[in-house]
C-alpha cells in the first residue's frame, strides 16, 4: 500500500503520494507530473551509461499506481516521455495497452517533442491546457 498524505480542498479529497503523483478520489483520476519515460534509453544513445531495466522500472511505478489506487482516468502534467521516440516507446506502447480501457490525457511539456499522432494512436489525448474543476 502506497503511503500519502489526504488533502481536502473544496469538498474534495487529493491523496498526494511520493511518486509525484495525485489521487484526486471524486474523480477517479491519477494525476502524475515530469515521468520522463524513454530517458533511459536517450541516455544511452548518448553514451551515458545507464541501467536499461530502469526504463521497466518507470512503468512498473505506473503499474503498480494504477493497480493499486483503480483510476478511471490518468492525467500527465508534462513530460511524459523524455525526448525523441525511442526503443523505449515500444515498451511504452505495450504498457499502453495494458491499460486501454482507462482514459489517458497529456497536457503537453517542455518534453514532449514527440508529434502528437503518435499519442493519439495509443488513445492518449493530448492537450496544450486544461482546467478541470470539482
Amino acid at each position: 500500500m502506497t503511503c500519502g498524505v489526504e488533502f481536502f480542498f473544496k469538498n474534495q479529497t487529493l491523496l498526494l503520494l511520493p511518486q509525484k503523483a495525485i489521487l484526486w478520489k471524486e474523480q477517479k483520476t491519477l494525476i502524475l507530473a515530469d515521468v520522463h519515460l524513454g530517458k533511459t534509453a536517450h541516455f544511452r544513445k548518448a553514451g551515458i551509461a545507464i541501467p536499461p531495466q530502469l526504463a521497466a522500472k518507470d512503468l512498473e511505478v505506473l503499474s503498480n499506481l494504477i493497480d493499486e489506487h483503480q483510476p478511471e482516468t490518468l492525467i500527465f502534467l508534462g513530460d511524459l516521455f523524455h525526448s525523441d521516440k525511442n526503443s523505449d516507446w515500444h515498451e511504452f506502447a505495450l504498457w499502453r495497452k495494458k491499460y486501454a480501457k482507462r482514459s489517458m490525457i497529456l497536457i503537453k511539456g517542455n518534453h514532449d517533442i514527440i508529434e502528437e499522432e503518435n499519442f493519439l494512436n495509443l488513445d492518449i489525448a493530448v492537450e496544450e491546457e486544461m482546467l478541470l474543476e470539482p
